[in-house]
């Protein structure tokens, strides 16, 4: 069992509370909320229980500290905000593309949208 200290304990423990609807204040932890929200969602839209998300953020906080090295909030320069953007765009694409599969053939293909032509 792999023990977790330091800021992954942290970000288990914020995890943890905010699925319990006691987030840190302000807007860190409403979107913090809205994080989990949207993952316990997923979870069960895939039949898997709620519990999972913490075993799974666990399990990719492992992988994470095996390849880049313990968390560290404060050290790491990256803009965590950003990343975490990037990475809700991602899950937009995801859910859109999950969309037309369970669409089918039902509706017409290749629409376009106005403001971002296909080039």
């Amino acid at each position: 069992m792999t023990s977790y200290e330091g800021d992954e304990g942290e970000v288990l423990a914020l995890v943890s509370r905010a699925t319990h609807h006691d987030a840190p204040p302000g807007d860190v932890g409403r979107l913090l909320s809205s994080a989990v929200e949207l993952a316990t969602g997923l979870l069960r839209a895939q039949g898997r229980p709620d519990r999972d998300l913490h075993r799974v953020l666990a399990e990719r906080l492992a992988m994470g500290r095996r390849v880049y090295g313990p968390l560290d909030a404060h050290g790491d320069p990256r803009d965590w905000l950003q990343e975490a953007f990037e990475e809700a765009a991602d899950a937009c694409a995801y859910l859109g593309a999950e969309a037309i599969r369970r669409r089918g053939a039902m509706s017409p293909r290749g629409a376009t949208c106005p403001d971002y032509p296909a080039r």
